[in-house]
């Protein structure tokens, strides 16, 4: 319920698993950083990109981003940061 109240608001959150209250970093990018995986559903209305920045090939951050396909293009709802510092 908490994540789909985040991602209706186009929030970037952290998870609350790791022991602490989930974080937050403001507004989504308009665009990912890095894009490794992409997931769609069957009728490609949403989508998820996976992916984050690396240093010198090690991943420094780890994300999820999702999006809705509206009548204008696709529109970013919200991006899960895990393991960010």
């Amino acid at each position: 319920a908490l994540d789909k109240r985040l991602q209706g608001a186009g929030r970037i959150y952290g998870p609350e698993w790791l022991g602490g209250p989930i974080r937050y970093w403001g507004r989504c990018p308009r665009r990912p950083d890095t894009v490794q995986i992409l997931l769609m559903d069957p009728e490609h209305r949403f989508a998820a990109t996976k992916g984050g920045p690396r240093d010198h090939g090690v991943q420094r951050r780890y994300g999820t981003c999702f999006y809705e396909r509206g009548e204008t293009g696709w529109r970013l709802l919200a991006c899960r940061i895990n393991d960010a510092s």
